[in-house]
């Protein structure tokens, strides 16, 4: 499973995101996710890619693609 498969099965089986995901759709504008959504869906990232997580607190990623492409440069 690739990155962006991991985002969209986490988002659907664990924040409960039920509309289309695309690479351009925004966490929390157009996924819904809230701040308990977003916590969700690292905690789980981390589980599933044994790592841990430490995105920029001034830049954190905002869309799927942001994401996915942040995920890979780890």
């Amino acid at each position: 499973m690739n990155h962006a498969e991991l985002v969209a099965d986490i988002l659907r089986k664990h924040c409960a995101v039920r509309v289309g995901i695309t690479p351009q759709s925004r966490l929390r504008e157009d996924l819904g996710l809230d701040s308990v959504g977003i916590l969700t869906l690292m905690v789980e990232l981390e589980n599933a890619l044994q790592i841990r997580l430490e995105e920029n607190p001034e830049r954190p990623p905002e869309t799927e693609e942001e994401l996915v492409a942040f995920l890979q440069a780890l």
